[in-house]
């Protein structure tokens, strides 16, 4: 049998260890990965084994003529022991590792899925349980469930941007309740464990994950791995005093990051493109007033502000004779004067030279053609005369 490893993250990664124990040929193709952007034959292979992220376009035209398989469908007809899977659109991966904890008095369990732990790593390890926590993204792409247990915490609007709507995002989790037994809109670890082994479970004072409900101290607790508006709303509801944080990071240093892990978001687009670093006082002044305006909050501290390496308008002159040589017409000083105004550029005019501070939200304007451009942008590319002479 010839297998395709189709993405080579850390599930693909998972797919060729299970392989190369089994003895079985395989292929791996990943178009991020130069080594692994290789043109295949997809009726080559008898199976294609794909990572959860697959896109849903990418993942539907692989599915039409192939035998396509994820590591859930292969650990599902494998491993022989008793499989309890976890979704929800929040607190999956903390009720999870409750759940785990309350196991461990009980009988051996595994823990593992969309946790971190790929589920082909633990294939009949010997383990009585296996608690897998699973997203939409694994439950979608499953060909069949096969789970003894079936949890479903809840559900709110998340990840739109790979189903499309709320209804395929709903779709995909409620498979989970195709199990041979299923519980919804139950998260108490203690009820959940209960519902399983029809034994109580003896308290014990839970370890939490890291960035999860994640107590600092006696007043901060960490909860920055909450990234969905529902489980922000929840959060907001319980909370009392709130440490607001506005900052500013260094282009360069997001850039190579995001590059060196393959981790492209939106957030990291939008810094290692630079934006305003002066900004962080707006962007504060303005989160405290919505607070105060929607929840009648009230600031009870003065603003620390930390800019040990200030960052300060560049200044950058502007010659009359540079703008008639690039756009090769002239412009009335009025009408530059006033795009330089538009574009919130101040100036200082004389003897045919603008002396222009450049604001800090725009680090792209760093030299004189830089600015040449921003006017024959604004003015209108569609002046510039066309040379009509054949060389």
């Amino acid at each position: 049998m010839k297998s395709l490893i189709y993405g080579y993250g850390e599930t693909g990664k998972s797919f060729e260890r299970y392989l190369t124990n089994k003895n079985l040929e395989f292929e791996i193709f990943d178009k991020n990965i130069s080594e692994y952007n290789k043109k295949f034959n997809l009726n080559d292979f008898d199976q294609i084994l794909c990572s959860p992220g697959i896109p849903k376009s990418i993942f539907k035209l692989i599915k039409e003529n192939n035998n396509v398989l994820t590591d859930i469908d292969i650990f599902f007809k494998d491993d022989k022991s008793i499989k309890i899977g976890i979704t929800g659109t929040n607190r999956k991966s903390t009720t999870a590792f409750h759940l785990h904890q309350l196991f461990e008095d009980y009988r051996s369990s595994n823990l593992i899925g969309n946790i971190g732990k790929p589920v082909l790593d633990f294939i009949n390890n010997n383990k009585d349980y296996s608690i897998i926590e699973l997203s939409s993204f694994q439950l979608e792409k499953m060909k069949v469930n096969g789970l003894d247990y079936g949890i479903l915490l809840n559900i709110d609007i998340d990840h739109l941007d790979h189903h499309g709507n709320f209804e395929s995002y709903k779709a995909a989790k409620e498979k989970i309740l195709l199990a041979k037994k299923s519980i919804s809109h139950a998260t108490c670890p203690y009820e959940l464990f209960e519902w399983i082994t029809n034994h109580a479970a003896k308290k014990i004072n839970f370890k939490n994950l890291p960035f999860r409900f994640e107590v600092i101290s006696e007043n901060i607790i960490n909860d920055s791995k909450s990234t969905n508006f529902h489980s922000l709303s929840h959060a907001l509801d319980k909370t009392k005093n709130i440490f607001i944080e506005s900052a500013y990071f260094d282009p360069v240093t997001i850039r190579k990051s995001a590059k060196s892990l393959f981790l492209s978001t939106e957030a990291s687009k939008r810094y290692e493109r630079g934006v305003d670093p002066n900004g962080c006082i707006d962007a504060f002044a303005r989160v405290v007033s919505l607070i105060c305006e929607v929840t009648e909050g009230e600031l009870v501290s003065e603003v620390i502000d930390e800019y040990p390496n200030q960052i300060r308008s560049r200044e950058v002159n502007l010659r009359r004779s540079e703008i008639d040589l690039i756009l090769g017409y002239h412009i009335g000083d009025q009408i530059i004067s006033e795009t330089l105004s538009f574009l919130g550029f101040e100036h200082i005019v004389k003897n045919n030279l603008w002396v222009c501070t450049i604001p800090t939200f725009r680090p792209d304007i760093e030299r004189e053609i830089d600015i040449i451009e921003e006017i024959a942008r604004i003015t209108g590319f569609d002046l510039i005369p066309c040379d009509e002479n054949i060389y």
